[in-house]
Formats: C-alpha cells, sequence, structure tokens
C-alpha cells in the first residue's frame, strides 16, 4: 500500500516537472514488478523505475562520501541514520532529502544521457559503470573492462592514483580523465582552466578595491587547489601586491583529502581584506567561520569560491565564484576518445576548457 503522502509541486507550478510523493511501502513482488517501469524521458531514451534506483543510490552514496556530505552531516543538515523522507532538505522546506536525491539522480542521467546521444551521433556506443572505494583499494578491474565490452574509458572525477595506474597499464585500452589530471605521469585529461580563473578571480578582487587578499587551500592535497594558488599567485605578483606566508590557509587533511576547516583553518592576526578559495564548499566553510569570530561577509571580509556548485543549505549568502563550464568538457572528452581509438596520430595530452567568472553577493566594495 501507498502511505498518503501528496506529491511535491515544484515552486514554478509546472505539472511537467519533475514530481516525487514523500514515502513508498509496497511488497517485494511489486517493487519487482513496478522495475520496468518507464518513469521519465528525453527524446527516444527512456529511464526505468530499476535504472533510476541505480542512479539514485550512486549519488546518495557518493555525495555522503564526499566533502559535502561530511559538511552536511557535520552541520547537523542531514542525518544519514534516519529515513532521507523525514528530512526537510537544509533551507527548502517543499523539499525532502529523498526528493532532492531523486532530482540528482534524474539530473545525472540527463547529463549522462547528453553524453550518449553526442557519442552516438559519431556511431560510438556508452556503458556506465560506478566504481566504488572496494574496487579501487583492491585494484580490482572494471567489469565492462573484464568481459571485453568497450573501448575505451573516460573516467570521471578523482580516484586514487594506484588505482588510476593500474587502468593505464592493465586495461589495454585508451584511457581519459574528465575534471581530474596527474602530472606525475602522462595522462590524457580535460580539465576546467583552474590557473586562469583564480587568476581571474583575484583581478576581480582587485578592483573593487582589495590589496590584502589570502588564498585557502591545501596545497598539494589535489592537482586542482595547487593550479588555483598559482593562478592566485600570478595575479599578486603583476599587480605588486604583497604576498604574506600566513595569508596562504590550509582548508583540510592532505593525507585524506576531507575539508576540516574547524581544525585545519586558522585565520590569521593580520587579517585581509578577502579571501580567494579553492572551491565553494571551502568558501561557505570559511564564511561560517569569519561570522563566528564576528566578521560579516562581505562588509567587513569579502569572499569568492571556484566551481559555481554548492549543495542547498550550505551557505545563505550567494558566493561569487568561476563556473565550470562541465556540458564542454564533456564534449571534449567524447571528441579526443574517439581521436585516441581511431587514430594512430592523437597527440595526448591535458586539454584545458575555459569557464566564467559569476558575480554574486559574497563581494563588496572597499
Amino acid at each position: 500500500t501507498e502511505t498518503q503522502v501528496p506529491a511535491t509541486v515544484p515552486a514554478d507550478g509546472n505539472p511537467d516537472d519533475v514530481t516525487c510523493k514523500g514515502t513508498y511501502t509496497v511488497t517485494d513482488e511489486e517493487a519487482a514488478a513496478a522495475k520496468d517501469t518507464v518513469v521519465a524521458t528525453m527524446g527516444d531514451e527512456q529511464l526505468t523505475n530499476g535504472e533510476l534506483q541505480v542512479y539514485y543510490w550512486s549519488v546518495v552514496n557518493s555525495i555522503l562520501s564526499s566533502n559535502y556530505g561530511y559538511s552536511l552531516m557535520y552541520q547537523g543538515l542531514l542525518d544519514y541514520s534516519q529515513p532521507l523522507d523525514t528530512q526537510l532538505c537544509s533551507e527548502d522546506s517543499s523539499l525532502t532529502w529523498q526528493q532532492f536525491f531523486l532530482g540528482e539522480a534524474l539530473n545525472y542521467w540527463q547529463m549522462y544521457q547528453s553524453v550518449a546521444t553526442r557519442a552516438t551521433a559519431k556511431e560510438c556506443f556508452t556503458m556506465l559503470e560506478v566504481i566504488g572505494s572496494v574496487e579501487e583499494e583492491s585494484s580490482r578491474m572494471p567489469k565492462l573492462v573484464q568481459e571485453r565490452k568497450v573501448d575505451g574509458i573516460i573516467v570521471i572525477g578523482k580516484m586514487m592514483d594506484d588505482y588510476l595506474q593500474h587502468l593505464n597499464t592493465e586495461a589495454g585500452i585508451p584511457v581519459i580523465y574528465l575534471d581530474y589530471y596527474n602530472g606525475r605521469e602522462a595522462s590524457d585529461s580535460v580539465i576546467s582552466n583552474s590557473y586562469y580563473g583564480t587568476y581571474e578571480l583575484t583581478y576581480y578582487l582587485y578592483r573593487m578595491g582589495h590589496r590584502k587578499i589570502a588564498y585557502v587551500g591545501t596545497l598539494l592535497a589535489t592537482e586542482s587547489i595547487t593550479d588555483r594558488y598559482f593562478g592566485y599567485q600570478k595575479a599578486l605578483l603583476e599587480l605588486g601586491l604583497e604576498q604574506k606566508k600566513e595569508w596562504v590557509l590550509d582548508d583540510r587533511h592532505i593525507e585524506t583529502g576531507k575539508i576540516d576547516t574547524v581544525n585545519m583553518l586558522q585565520l590569521p592576526k593580520d587579517m585581509p581584506t578577502a579571501f580567494v578559495c579553492n572551491c565553494d564548499l571551502t568558501a561557505s566553510l570559511l564564511i561560517k567561520k569569519l561570522r563566528e569570530n564576528g566578521y560579516r561577509v562581505p562588509e567587513d571580509i569579502s569572499v569568492v569560491g571556484f566551481d559555481n556548485y554548492l549543495y542547498p543549505g550550505l551557505s545563505d549568502i550567494r558566493i561569487t565564484t568561476y563556473e565550470v563550464d562541465m556540458g564542454e568538457m564533456a564534449r571534449r572528452a567524447i571528441h579526443n576518445m574517439i581521436k585516441k581509438i581511431t587514430s594512430d596520430n592523437f597527440k595526448g595530452g591535458v586539454t584545458v576548457v575555459e569557464g566564467r567568472l559569476v558575480l554574486k553577493d559574497s563581494v563588496s566594495h572597499v
């Protein structure tokens, strides 16, 4: 039987938008019978209820094991020990966390279908496989590779270096990294322009009158954090601004990569007027710490982030940032993979995709 909870109506009132009911109670037989029910379409492509479950739990596990998930739980915004359909999604009281994750799962499916459609136009076929921590730690090759069902691998996001090295040496097929690169070994990657992004953000703060500008991000924790630091440094050098060691602040443990602004991030005695953060999550946590120490954002201190992506409830102020063009990055990854598979003359390397500055509410003029 179905629990009598009304469907959530989208905020814009459009009945064609995705709606999710609060909770469902069904028997095992009913669940099995419903797995082939079509729940969403995109062009000629259909998403079944069974496929949605795969996307849903992949999204839930991915978010809860990430820095975003740890921050949500640390701040009491999400309790994974309790049913997700009973908890409101942070500041958006019209959604439960279950409904939010369902929406993210549908967005994830839509993004994958966009990539798959481009690949199909090139007479290629794509398949998705989710790799968990167990597979990484045991260096278990993806099943699609073991069964020789694919001609190439696009790795989305950062994985363990040992696992990636295992893929490169043992898979026997081309590998391309999307949104990650390893500078310690030759690899083919498609990444955002981290270097130029923070360079542009630092120049923007300068145009807003700031002369004392700090950087937040643990150097060498990831390639992107370090690249973004060098973009910030280049801008300071060109502008002739003062560079202080105490104005380069850690935000995470270098061994694990987990963000820990409570213990790692220590505000300097000589406070700058602005901070350039390596990502929007760190920016949101810095804003919280500044407020705890009596500073107002942006009235007293300005803060900028990177990515233009932040889960709801982590910040009540819209953070000025540098937006990553994930759509173009995905298109380039498909293009490069096809070239790598079909051409002996393919010249590998790192493909850098430009983003754009997105001005919001976390910066004031001084």
